[in-house]
């Protein structure tokens, strides 16, 4: 009995992990993420840190090390592993200016993960965020703006 069990547990794991590889490797990009960020202070915002703590960076993404006031980086895009995507962001915008926050999107699979936003630590700064979900049927990936001010 334990043996069968086993079995179908295994036969479970290989068909989740088969409709997980094909559907990231698809041409759907609900499993994606877009990260923007606009510069409404001031000062050159420069990267301080960041931490991926689900998926990983989509080829040919990466994170703008500097943002001069008044623009807005390229997007950022990450494409989600079984639990989403999920990245912390420091900058430093001129002296004694920091801010840090989150990105995350809930794990895509017919459904569109949700997308949130969290500011985790400012200091004589704010940051806001405006979202849209990403869209299995539609093939539409999630989004998130940042806008520092």
């Amino acid at each position: 009995m334990k043996s069968i069990v086993f079995c179908v547990l295994i036969s479970v794991f290989i068909f989740l992990e088969s409709a997980y590889a094909a559907q990231t490797k698809s041409a759907n990009y609900c499993a994606l993420l877009s990260i923007e960020i606009t510069n409404l202070t001031d000062e050159t915002c420069t990267l301080s840190n960041y931490v991926l703590n689900q998926g990983e960076l989509n080829y040919g993404s990466h994170l703008q090390a500097f943002i001069t006031p008044g623009s807005t980086t390229s997007a950022l895009v990450l494409e989600q592993s079984l639990m989403g995507a999920d990245i912390d962001i420091n900058y430093q915008c001129g002296p004694n200016k920091t801010i840090s926050f989150k990105s995350h999107q809930s794990y895509c699979f017919f459904m569109a993960g949700s997308v949130e936003g969290q500011v985790l630590k400012a200091k004589q700064m704010n940051a806001e965020f405006s979202v849209s979900s990403g869209s299995f049927i539609w093939s539409r990936q999630g989004q998130i703006k940042w806008t520092l001010t």
